[in-house]
């Protein structure tokens, strides 16, 4: 098993509430089609590269991830949603974003 962590530093403060809107109301649904398990999210409270929006999916092996991701991207619904998204939320959410793939330590309860 594998995680992606996925941390998205948001161009403003009032951002948050369209990510969680483009998660919990459009991202989930299509995850879910596209074979996607979403471990957790959060909103960074305090650290560097604030205001930011956390999430981590799930994975079970990297072809996986490869195949999963292929799928989302090729569908049509998931441009609408990025387009209808951006467009409510008056411009671009995302500055930058950090993936990285973790594996868990053999003594992790997440394995």
């Amino acid at each position: 098993m594998f995680y992606e962590l996925r941390q998205y530093q948001l161009t403003s403060t009032p951002m948050i509430g369209h990510m969680h809107d483009r998660m919990q109301n459009h991202i989930l649904p299509l995850f879910e089609r596209h074979d996607i398990q979403v471990a957790g999210a959060w909103e960074k409270v305090i650290g560097g590269g604030m205001p930011s929006y956390v999430w981590m999916i799930r994975r079970r092996d990297l072809a996986h991830r490869e195949k999963a991701f292929a799928s989302f991207y090729a569908d049509e619904r998931w441009w609408e949603v990025r387009r209808l998204t951006t467009e409510r939320a008056g411009g671009e959410m995302v500055k930058n974003i950090d993936v990285s793939i973790l594996q868990p330590a053999p003594y992790s309860p997440l394995r």
